[in-house]
Parts: structure tokens; C-alpha cells; sequence
């Protein structure tokens, strides 16, 4: 994905290189969930669905909180929301499919590893 994304009228600039890591971190997340386990959220994404990406709900009182890291990761948990968020109006390009399907594939193998 380019460092600039054609919004309407507005060309968004990812400009910072945190922002812009965590931004491509939140559209590689929806990318494997329609491929993976929630491929319904290719048709119908909630904000349910968006906010568990950055927050946890309490069991007791239903309230949406950051986990333990998100206060001290502002900017990170922005990103990923807005990039998870935004993921369904730009295709995943073929090298961010290329570069997710590897990440999986290495994953795999680490925990094929772990339990042998």
C-alpha cells in the first residue's frame, strides 16, 4: 500500500511511521479475519466488530475499555482502528496479501515448534 490513500476528495498522507505501521497492522487484521474466521464481515461489519480490535468489554458492567497496553500505545490503537475500520473500501493489494499470507505461514510453523 502507498504511504497516501485517496479519501473522496481528500488524499490522507501516512505521514508517520508509527501511525502508518499500526494503520497497515489494523487492515492486515480484517484481511485475515474475512479469510479466516469471520468471513461474514466481507458483507457486514459492525462497530461491535471494529471496536474489538482495540477494546475489551468488561464482563461485569458491559463497559468497552483499552486493555492494560492501550493507554500507553495512543497512537497504535487509533491506527488500527482506523485501519481496520477503512479496510473494506481498499482492496487488499497483492503484495499486502502476498506479505499477510507469508506472516500466517511463518506463524504456523513457529507453533508447529512450539508443540513438537
Amino acid at each position: 500500500m502507498a504511504n497516501s490513500l485517496q479519501w473522496g476528495s481528500v488524499v490522507f498522507h501516512l505521514n508517520h511511521d508509527q501511525f502508518r505501521e499500526a494503520f497497515l497492522d489494523g487492515r492486515r487484521y480484517y484481511f485475515e479475519d474475512i479469510n479466516g474466521e469471520h468471513p461474514e464481515r466481507a458483507v457486514t461489519l459492525t462497530a461491535t466488530d471494529v471496536l474489538g480490535q482495540i477494546l475489551v468489554r468488561d464482563k461485569h458492567d458491559g463497559h468497552y475499555r483499552f486493555d492494560f497496553e492501550g493507554a500507553d500505545h495512543p497512537v497504535e490503537f487509533v491506527a488500527i482502528f482506523l485501519g481496520y475500520a477503512t479496510a473494506p473500501l481498499f482492496p487488499e493489494t497483492p503484495k499486502e496479501r502476498e506479505h499477510r499470507l507469508r506472516e500466517a505461514e511463518r506463524v504456523e510453523l513457529i507453533a508447529g515448534r512450539v508443540t513438537a
